[in-house]
Formats: C-alpha cells, sequence, structure tokens
C-alpha cells in the first residue's frame, strides 16, 4: 500500500508542476500581453495571480506529502532488504531516513543506498541489472534540486521594474515532471521483485489446476 501511496503522490506532483507552470505562464500574458510593457485590468491581473498562488500552495503540498510516503517507503525497503541480504549494505537502515536531511551528503548518499538495493540478491534466478533507471531517477532529482536553487539564488533575482521570463519557472516545472515519472519508474522496478515470493531452488512449482 505505501508503494501505491507514493506512486499516487508522484503523480500528484507531476500535476501540479504542469498546473504550476500553466499558471505561471497565464500570470505573464495577463500582466504584459504580447507587448513587453503593456497594462492589465485589475480583475483580470488579480484572478491570474490567485491561480498561480493555489497553484503553488497545491505544488508544495503535494511536495511535502509525496517526501513523507517516499522517504517511508525507502526506509521501509531498506530494512527489509537489510534482513533479507545484510551483505549488500555498508551502513545501517537508518541512513535510508538521516542521509536526505544531511546537508552536502544527502547529494550522493540516497543514490548510493538506492544502489545497493537495486543491486541486492532478490527472488528469482541471478541476472544482471542495468542501473538505468536508478541513473535516470538521481540525475533528474539532482537537476531539479540545483535547478530550483538557481533560481532562488539571489545573483538570478528579477530586476524591479523589468519583465521577468516564465521561461525558466516552465522549463523547471518541465523538469520536476520528469523527475517525478522517473522516481515512479525506480519505485516500482525496486519493489516488484521482493513483492513475488520467492521458490526455493530444486523445488517443483505445482501446476495450475485445469
Amino acid at each position: 500500500m505505501l508503494l501505491v501511496a507514493v506512486v499516487v503522490l508522484l503523480g500528484t506532483v507531476a500535476v501540479c508542476d504542469l498546473l504550476a507552470g500553466y499558471a505561471a505562464v497565464r500570470l505573464d500574458h495577463t500582466r504584459y500581453g504580447d507587448q513587453y510593457f503593456s497594462y492589465a485590468l485589475a480583475a483580470d491581473l488579480a484572478e491570474a495571480e490567485r491561480i498561480e498562488r493555489i497553484a503553488q500552495q497545491f505544488r508544495g503540498t503535494a511536495y511535502v506529502l509525496c517526501a513523507g510516503a517516499f522517504v517511508a517507503w525507502f526506509f521501509r525497503l531498506r530494512r527489509y532488504l537489510g534482513r533479507v541480504a545484510p551483505q549488500a549494505f555498508d551502513r545501517g537502515p537508518g541512513w535510508a531516513i538521516g542521509s536526505w536531511f544531511v546537508p552536502v551528503l544527502n547529494l550522493w548518499m540516497p543514490y548510493r543506498i538506492a544502489v545497493q538495493m537495486w543491486t541486492a540478491p532478490r527472488p528469482g534466478p541471478v541476472r544482471a541489472r542495468s542501473l538505468w533507471p536508478v541513473n535516470l531517477w538521481w540525475l533528474l532529482f539532482a537537476g531539479t534540486q540545483l535547478a530550483a536553487y538557481a533560481l532562488r539564488a539571489e545573483a538570478f533575482a528579477p530586476v524591479p521594474g523589468l519583465r521577468t521570463s516564465p521561461a525558466p519557472d516552465l522549463a523547471l516545472a518541465g523538469l520536476e515532471t520528469c523527475a517525478a515519472v522517473a522516481a515512479a519508474l525506480f519505485a516500482v522496478r525496486l519493489t516488484a521483485p521482493h513483492r513475488r515470493p520467492a521458490v526455493p531452488t530444486g523445488t517443483v512449482t505445482p501446476a495450475p489446476p485445469s
């Protein structure tokens, strides 16, 4: 059930990202129209700002809920795999939570734990597994964090009185949407093998009833 909650919340985050991007473009068009400088009706501008503010509130709420569910799923699966294959890990399961909240360390430690979980022994025949779902998820996730930080940085603050393009916000929304989809794919593919009971080697699987 926790995996289902994670996937649903990631989908909600993706939708909220797209809505926030649309709201930013709508606000820009209302404020400036097709000209570099123009004037909008106060009522239209207030409505566009209200929609943009609501979209950002939904976006923030979805992020908080999704982050909590994802970290809880991450920790539970790490704890389970630690019992099944303790030799696959070099740190305790508590790091599956703590590593997300330690500055600098959170840039690579969750990825390291994810790789160890991905390569841990699992039910079924042993076979090499490509790391591309893990790498894709972490590349997009880290990219969104750096992009969001750059947009918030004072060096990139807009000059008062001049129009600012919604393109950076729209690009960040698209990147975050892709990151949410990649995270859902990673979570499903990592969890799926461990939801099927293992069949001991040398046993004969009963034939299904005719």
